[in-house]
C-alpha cells in the first residue's frame, strides 16, 4: 500500500480500514487471529484492479489475465471516453455512487468481453472499444425505443450485454462485407417490446446465467448478417 501511494498509484485520498483491538489475552488474541483468518470473506478487488490498470501499473496485478486487463480497459473507453455511443457514462465503476445515468456496472460488463479478446489476442483495446461503440449505435438504430428507458428493458442489462458482447460481437466484429448497421437492421424485426422485462414471452424467457444468454444469442442470430 505505501509503495502505491509513494508511486502515485493510488490517490492520497484512497481510504484504508483498520480495526484495532486492545485489551486482549494471548488466548483471546489468538482466537481472534483464527476467527478473522479463517472466516473472513475475500474482499472484492474490482476498484485497485481498475486503478492499477487505469495508472499503467498492470505488473503489480497478481495472477492478471491478459483478456481481462484489455477488457477494463475497453470498458473504461465507452464509458468515459467515446461520447457517440449508448454505453457513455452508462456503466457505474466499482466504488462509484449511483446515479440515475448508471444501467450496468463495470463489474459484469467486464466479463463479457472475454470472448472477444480470447478469439483475438492482438486485439487493442482502443480498437475495439471503437467497434463495440458501432455495434451498440447500430443496435439502438434498428431497436430504439429500448434505449430511451433501458431500465425497462433487458438489451443493456446482463442478458443483452451478454448475448451482444460474449456471443455475438467476436463474428459481428470480424471483417465482413457490408456494415454492421445493415447487418444488425433484421433487429427491427423483433422491436422494443421483445426486451421488455414485463415480457415473459421475448427476451426474459431464455432466464438468467450463460446458458440462457447463449439461447437468446442464437435466437437473436435469425435477425443478423454475418
Amino acid at each position: 500500500m505505501t509503495r502505491a501511494l509513494e508511486n502515485r498509484v493510488l490517490p492520497r485520498s484512497f481510504g484504508m480500514p483498520v480495526v484495532i483491538t486492545e485489551g486482549l489475552g494471548q488466548i483471546d488474541e489468538a482466537a481472534q487471529f483464527y476467527i478473522v483468518n479463517t472466516k473472513a470473506k475475500k474482499m472484492d478487488v474490482a476498484l485497485t484492479r481498475r486503478l492499477l490498470i487505469e495508472r499503467g501499473a498492470v505488473r503489480d496485478i497478481a495472477d492478471n489475465k491478459p483478456w481481462e486487463i484489455k477488457a477494463v480497459q475497453t470498458t473504461i473507453i465507452l464509458n468515459k471516453n467515446l461520447r457517440d455511443n449508448p454505453w457513455y457514462e452508462a456503466i457505474r465503476q466499482p466504488n462509484e455512487d449511483k446515479l440515475t445515468s448508471h444501467i450496468a456496472t463495470e463489474k459484469s460488463f467486464v466479463p463479457s468481453l472475454r470472448a472477444i479478446f480470447l478469439s483475438k489476442k492482438t486485439a487493442r483495446p482502443k480498437a475495439v472499444a471503437k467497434s463495440l461503440a458501432a455495434m451498440w449505435r447500430a443496435i439502438e438504430a434498428a431497436t430504439p425505443e429500448a434505449f430511451e428507458e433501458p431500465k425497462r428493458y433487458l438489451i443493456q442489462k446482463t442478458p443483452g450485454i451478454f448475448a451482444f458482447n460474449y456471443f455475438l460481437a467476436p463474428r459481428l466484429l470480424a471483417k465482413r462485407s457490408g456494415s454492421l448497421s445493415s447487418r444488425l437492421d433484421g433487429l427491427r424485426a423483433l422491436g422494443a417490446t421483445f426486451w421488455r422485462k414485463a415480457n415473459r414471452k421475448g427476451a426474459s424467457r431464455f432466464g438468467t446465467g450463460m446458458g440462457g444468454y447463449a439461447n437468446l444469442a442464437l435466437h437473436l442470430q435469425r435477425y443478423l448478417k454475418f
